[in-house]
This record gives structure tokens, C-alpha cells and sequence, in this order.
């Protein structure tokens, strides 16, 4: 029976010492290696659960931000349908009260007056409103377009108010120049309401969402300025 035979087919063992330490030292690489691989494929295995998780909670958040989005719009959407009603209204309010006070002129007829005061007040109270509701839900430069128009419409009632006193209060009657002078500020007014109009529009685009701009609050940079 042959040595290799006795020893159940086991490897040889070096009898060598120079071969002997070959032999371990290719074994503590051997073991190097399968530990390095080990590290490797436990490190990837984490990067991966993480990457996935962060992906998986970035889309549920995009997916919010779109829905309130949608909630943001069709309140807008709603507001401003009433702002444009309410103050389509105010602007025939004010030309009822230019003829208003031109009928006065003529017939000092003090009755058919105040009746136009008072749907101008209820006309003012109402637009008063909506301009307060919609600049809670407006954007900020729609907001300025807004600020331009409604500081306008305050140089007219401020005017109006002015006669209203002094018809009312010192029974003075107003003059077509005076009258003519409020109606240069209502027109300057309706050109600015159309501008906010017009701004209204780019309120009603839903903002472009992404993982990105959701979760870093920016756009992602250029090429142009990665390069940079």
C-alpha cells in the first residue's frame, strides 16, 4: 500500500521549509481575498438597501408634493374665478358712479345717488375680499402684478370717496373735470388688471417636480455648470 493510499488521498505535506512557506503564505492571500470579497459584497449589499430606500421614500415624496400641487391649483383656480368676477364688477361699479355723479350734476337728484353709492360699497367689500384671499394662494410675481392693479383701484376709490364727501358732506356739486380725472385712473387701473389676468395664467401650470428639485429644493445642475 502506497503512502498516498494510507493517508486517504490527503495532500502531501512539503518537506521543504521554503516550499512550506510558500504554502502559507498563498493561504493567508487565499483568506485575504475571500475577506475582502466578503467586506465587497456586504458594503454593495448596503449601498444597494440604501439607494433603494432613498429612491422609494424620494418618489413617495414627489408623488405628495404633486398631489398638494394639484389641491394648490384647483384653489386657485377657484379663488381667482371669484377675483375676476368681483372685480369685473368693481369696474362697472366705479363708470356707475362716474354717471352717478354726472346725473347729480345735472338734477341734484341726492336718491339716485346713494343708490349708486351703495352698490359701489357692496361692489368695494366684496373685491376687498377676494384681493385678500388671493394673495394667500398667488405666486410672487403674479403677487406683484396684482399689488400694481389693486394699488390703482385704491388711487380711484380714493377718489370717489373724496366726491362722495363732498356731495354728501358740503352738498358740492362734482365738476366734468373731476370726473374725467377718475375715469384716466379707472382705464389705467383696467390695463393693469388685464396684466394680472394675463399673470394668472402662469399660476395655473403645475410646477415641474422631481426627486431632485424635491429633495435638494433645487433644479440639478447643467452640464455647463458641472463642467465648471
Amino acid at each position: 500500500m502506497s503512502d498516498d493510499d494510507a493517508t486517504g488521498g490527503n495532500e502531501s505535506q512539503p518537506t521543504n521549509p521554503a516550499e512550506a512557506e510558500q504554502r502559507r503564505q498563498e493561504k493567508k492571500h487565499e483568506r485575504r481575498f475571500a475577506g475582502a470579497i466578503a467586506i465587497i459584497s456586504a458594503v454593495a449589499a448596503l449601498f444597494g438597501a440604501a439607494v433603494g430606500g432613498f429612491f422609494t421614500v424620494s418618489a413617495a415624496h414627489v408623488q405628495s408634493q404633486r398631489d398638494t400641487d394639484i389641491a394648490m391649483l384647483e384653489m386657485r383656480r377657484e379663488e381667482f374665478s371669484e377675483f375676476l368676477t368681483t372685480h369685473s364688477d368693481l369696474m362697472a361699479a366705479y363708470e356707475n358712479m362716474f354717471r352717478g355723479f354726472e346725473a347729480y350734476a345735472r338734477t341734484r337728484d341726492i336718491k339716485a345717488l346713494q343708490v349708486q353709492i351703495d352698490a359701489y360699497n357692496v361692489s368695494h367689500r366684496a373685491s376687498a375680499r377676494t384681493n385678500y384671499v388671493v394673495s394667500l394662494v398667488d405666486t410672487v410675481e403674479t403677487d406683484h402684478k396684482r399689488g400694481d392693479f389693486t394699488r390703482k383701484t385704491n388711487e380711484v376709490e380714493a377718489g370717489i370717496t373724496n366726491t362722495i364727501t363732498q356731495v354728501v358732506g358740503r352738498g358740492l356739486t362734482p365738476s366734468a373735470e373731476q370726473v374725467g380725472k377718475l375715469r384716466a385712473l379707472r382705464d389705467e387701473a383696467r390695463v393693469l388688471f388685464i396684466k394680472f389676468t394675463n399673470g394668472m395664467q402662469s399660476d395655473m401650470v403645475p410646477p415641474e417636480r422631481s426627486v431632485w428639485t424635491v429633495m435638494f429644493g433645487t433644479a440639478p445642475p447643467s452640464p455647463s455648470t458641472r463642467e465648471n
